[in-house]
């Protein structure tokens, strides 16, 4: 299963190894436009030489993909930029750098900027984008998550760009620091060992309460004083 390095959910495709030529054939009948959850389903054979490192290599886009294969310690592994202190938010003024312009658009243009003002500083992968067109205020919203190569890359970037106009906006970098809900999906993917982790790297606070995702499961309200 792909797993995004980032948010620790896995990727909308995956790959089923039946038992049979004829069982496949079975499945890709039956299920291919399937309809679950309001989504139709896109079953078809892989190729005979697919392989998911070729895959993502294609599709990695300029800072390589943001995927890994949940295999060995490759979830650990995924973690590491946020122990190391790597890890990057990066927020841009609204409506961000690239107004009344199609996301796709919006999206090839951050990232060429991105390489251009912090490729130096050793880029090793970038989040998926947001919708940064949509805020309601001037002030910074968030864009991105920067994964630096070094802890030095991130502060120097930190240092140097932090509050200061980059391509006519105000632009914010910080370091992540990641939420109750976040770690709690970490931990799904990595283990209970992985809240120690945080805590130990001095990341999160020792006292750090996780949860589920709110939007996913919603907290009980608080009742209204009477």
């Amino acid at each position: 299963m792909r797993v995004d390095r980032f948010t620790f959910m896995n990727a909308i495709t995956c790959f089923v190894e039946l038992g049979s030529e004829a069982e496949a054939t079975k499945a890709i009948k039956e299920l291919n436009g399937f309809e679950a959850q309001g989504k139709s389903l896109v079953v078809k054979p892989l190729n005979a030489d697919f392989s998911w490192e070729k895959s993502e290599q294609r599709k990695g886009g300029p800072f390589g993909s943001r995927y890994f294969i949940d295999e060995g310690t490759a979830a650990y592994d995924a973690m590491r930029p946020l122990l190391e202190r790597r890890r990057i938010v990066l927020s841009v003024e609204t409506p961000g750098w690239s107004t009344n312009k199609r996301f796709a658009v919006a999206v090839q243009n951050a990232e060429t900027i991105i390489e251009r003002q912090f490729g130096k500083y050793g880029i090793e992968s970038v989040s998926g984008m947001s919708r940064f067109d949509r805020g309601k205020t001037h002030e910074p919203s968030f864009l991105c998550l920067i994964d630096f190569s070094t802890k030095e890359g991130a502060e120097k970037a930190v240092n140097n760009h932090h509050d200061t106009q980059i391509e006519g906006r105000l632009t914010w970098l910080r370091p992540a620091q990641p939420s109750a809900w976040r770690i709690h999906q970490i931990q799904k993917v990595v283990g209970p060992e992985a809240l120690k982790a945080l805590q130990e790297s001095g990341v999160v606070p020792e006292d750090q309460e996780v949860y589920e995702d709110k939007f996913v499961n919603p907290r009980p309200k608080r009742r209204e004083r009477q």
